[in-house]
């Protein structure tokens, strides 16, 4: 009876652990990866043809089952009337990895006497579409046609018409650069003439689709820094904790128009800590940062200046720090104590990033241009594929402080003369991004948020600061009095 019973708990104990294991529990638990949907493309779609097979070209693949289902949910989408609607497709392995794709059905309806308009961002995305009517006896300018339907703003120069904006759009940037702009086409073909020149037909497709001139990897910067400003912002400035890197690089994209941001939505000079700590007890370090906060809200430096020339360098990096307080006070050099820098030893990366920012503005100084020469062939020294190198380790915090002191003279990182095996610095810190922030080493897992991301993101900001103005001038963003 005793064996009977403990066969019988054994079966029990197979069946239930059985039981939970399948429970809940996907085909593979190591399979991490959602499968890949390929194919998709939008749908130009006029009322009463037949319906579409939204399946027809596209197919899925995935690294473990050989299969793969794609869903297709077409709710949203209504043929019978005009406008663009949402067509999304879903594709789920065994393992319960999901993936999405969202395409846009445009749904037209054929009449006469018709064109339409469409308005593409420079994902791709279609953010407007209008039909414009046009009487075919009394011909109007295309620009008056859509004006009367959907407001444009537009400037007329001598050579013609230049498109601003569409329906309270506006490209990337506008007014900040001349990075993004409308490229004019005809039912997707680019058009060879301006909107003053282009002819209507019926049912033909104007379209003004968001593009650019530049290179992937400047768009990528781009993308970094705005994710940055949109996602991060608050962990770096706040009523807690402002990092001066950050407030510093911000503040020239206010300034600049490239974002529109309230600091006092963040924080207030008086939550600053260092503002209510006695100015007599700072280090220079912490005085240099009060001097930022200072020069952000705009303040008289008198006071910091004076307290700050009452202050001695201990060492040559706190020197590089001392020097850069002197940068904040409008015209304030010091060239005696600049002309140690060029007598000094050049010590490693870090601190030629550090001494090129406090340099700035002291090329009259003799034997400046020959410290320059030597400090960039150190530089390229110390440059691998991944990066700048600091105690044998190349890593993103002293690859960054590299760009800010290059760009704080006027050298482009990504210039023929930094390229090692056909990289450059900005390419190099682009290695480190993760998830919108910045590792400090390539193999960590993680990003570093308190060292390394402030950093890159203001070097970041300072290479497009200066990429974005011909023939590419030096930007110190940790100067406010330019």
């Amino acid at each position: 009876m005793k064996k009977t019973l403990v066969l019988l708990l054994i079966v029990l104990s197979i069946f239930t652990l059985a039981g939970c294991q399948d429970e809940g529990e996907p085909d593979d638990p190591q399979d991490k990866t959602a499968p890949v949907i390929t194919g998709t493309e939008n749908f130009i779609y006029f009322v009463g043809d037949d319906v579409p097979n939204w399946l027809d070209g596209v197919s899925a693949s995935d690294d473990i089952d050989e299969t793969v289902t794609i869903v297709v949910d077409d709710s949203n989408v209504n043929l019978d009337a005009s406008g663009v609607y949402d067509l999304i497709y879903t594709a789920t392995d065994k393992a319960g990895n999901e993936s999405n794709i969202t395409v846009q059905v445009v749904v037209q309806i054929r009449n006469s006497n018709i064109f339409y308009v469409e308005l593409k961002n420079l994902s791709g995305d279609i953010l407007l579409y209008e039909a414009i009517p046009y009487d075919p006896e009394n011909l109007k300018p295309t620009v008056e046609l859509i004006d009367d339907v959907i407001e444009l703003d537009y400037t007329v120069y001598d050579f013609g018409t230049m498109i601003n904006g569409v329906g309270g759009f506006y490209p990337m940037e506008y007014g900040a650069s001349y990075n993004y702009y409308y490229e004019i086409q005809i039912d997707n073909i680019p058009s060879a003439t301006g909107i003053d020149h282009i002819v209507y037909n019926e049912n033909t497709v104007i379209q003004f689709v968001e593009t650019t001139y530049m290179s992937e990897l400047d768009q990528d910067v781009d993308r970094l820094i705005y994710e940055f400003v949109d996602n991060h912002l608050n962990d770096y400035i706040n009523s807690q904790a402002v990092d001066y890197n950050v407030l510093s690089a911000l503040y020239h994209l206010i300034d600049k128009g490239y974002v529109q941001i309230d600091l006092d939505d963040y924080y207030t000079y008086d939550e600053l800590q260092v503002t209510k700590d006695d100015i007599e007890d700072l280090s220079i370090s912490e005085l240099y940062k009060l001097g930022i906060y200072m020069s952000v809200e705009g303040m008289d430096l008198t006071e910091y200046f004076n307290h700050l020339k009452k202050r001695i360098a201990s060492n040559a990096y706190e020197l590089t720090t001392f020097l850069r307080g002197y940068h904040l006070y409008d015209e304030a050099k010091n060239l005696n104590l600049a002309s140690i820098l060029l007598d000094g030893t050049l010590l490693d990366p870090d601190y030629l990033g550090m001494a090129l920012l406090a340099l700035y503005r002291s090329d009259e100084l003799e034997g400046f241009d020959q410290y320059i020469d030597d400090t960039l062939a150190y530089i390229n020294s110390q440059t691998t594929a991944t990066g700048v190198l600091s105690w044998g380790s190349a890593n993103s915090s002293t690859t960054a402080m590299v760009v800010l002191g290059l760009v704080a003279h006027g050298f482009n990182p990504q210039d023929e003369d930094f390229l090692v095996d056909g990289v450059g610095l900005i390419d190099m810190l682009m290695l480190y991004e993760t998830d919108g922030m910045f590792k400090w080493l390539l193999d960590d897992v993680e990003a570093d948020p308190n060292f390394s991301t402030p950093q890159v993101f203001s070097a970041l900001v300072a290479y497009k600061l200066s990429r974005d103005i011909y023939g590419f001038p030096a930007t110190n963003i940790y100067i406010f009095n330019d």
